[in-house]
């Protein structure tokens, strides 16, 4: 096991692909000069008691296919030119004092197949990784809401965003949900299967059913409305219409023998009850015989009581 700093590199062999110190008890920062190995594929410093940042200048390391630098005490943020990185397959920044957001070009990473523990919010980007297999990002501070994009990575083999500040539903993609409520929890804000009902989903199910019903029912109670209106107003209409059609003529009694009375007999002109010719006959016979400046006395009455 080695200790201490890991020395400066002011040169670096061509031939030079793999730089694995891991699982030592090195301390101090990641020398710049790694930047300068441009031919490195691995390297790998995780387990150790580094610190500093990672440095400027390793989005230089193009052939890099893996990248191991969790368990130590580096902070900072995460270098946006790891996105440069395409052939990059294995990401591990594992417990750290990272911060900041995780680079929206790191779905240039075509290759990815293993990411660990990013800070920050999860970007959409990550979604384009459609080779990645190995997706954990548990024990962070992560905040925002989970991408629906994630639910596009098929390939996945194992997948965990537990134990961060997550909130809102659950992309409801097997690709991700399959993995179970360990993968989810410790998220407060976190719902939805697997986990919890998120609070108001029954509830709004409930209220737009009940929105429905609601509709239809003053619909139903607006057709019925219009009917009855209808009916009432042609009732109306139809009454007033038996009244026009009815014309009564009264005069007093044939007994009476008021010289200034006309003489004739109630008659009832109705469509539907015809009149008799000896009735009409009768009353022009006593109104032409008759003064016409006095008019008899006039009543009104039915046809029962006439007829």
């Amino acid at each position: 096991m080695f200790a201490g700093e890991i020395p400066d590199i002011t040169t670096c062999s061509e031939r030079m692909q793999f730089f694995d110190a891991s699982w030592n008890s090195l301390d101090g920062e990641i020398p710049v000069g790694i930047t300068k190995c441009t031919n490195l594929r691995i390297l790998n410093l995780e387990y150790n008691r580094l610190n500093g940042s990672i440095p400027n200048g390793i989005g230089n390391l193009k052939s890099l296919s893996i990248i191991r630098l969790g368990n130590n005490l580096i902070d900072g943020m995460i270098p946006s030119e790891i996105g440069g990185i395409e052939v990059l397959q294995v990401l591990n920044l594992h417990n750290l004092n990272l911060y900041g957001q995780i680079p929206n070009n790191i779905s240039n990473c075509g290759y990815m197949l293993q990411i660990y523990h990013l800070n920050g919010g999860i970007p959409l980007s990550l979604g384009n990784l459609s080779q990645i297999r190995f997706l954990d990002l548990s024990e962070n501070l992560l905040s925002g809401s989970t991408p629906v994009a994630l639910g596009n990575l098929s390939m996945l083999t194992h997948f965990n965003v537990s134990h961060n500040l997550l909130y809102g539903e659950i992309p409801q993609s097997a690709n991700i949900t399959n993995f179970g409520n360990t993968a989810f929890f410790h998220n407060p804000g976190l719902c939805g299967h697997p986990l919890q009902p998120c609070s108001g989903t029954t509830t709004s199910g409930k209220t737009r059913l009940l929105s429905i019903s609601a509709i239809i029912a003053i619909v139903a109670a607006a057709i019925l409305t219009g009917v009855c209106v209808v009916t009432i107003l042609s009732s109306r209409a139809s009454r007033e219409k038996d009244k026009e059609d009815t014309t009564i003529f009264a005069s007093t009694s044939l007994a009476s023998t008021d010289s200034n009375v006309i003489i004739g007999k109630l008659v009832l002109l109705s469509k539907s009850l015809p009149s008799k010719y000896e009735d009409w006959e009768a009353g022009t016979k006593a109104l032409l015989d008759r003064d016409l400046s006095h008019w008899g006395w006039v009543t009104r009455s039915s046809v029962e009581n006439q007829l």
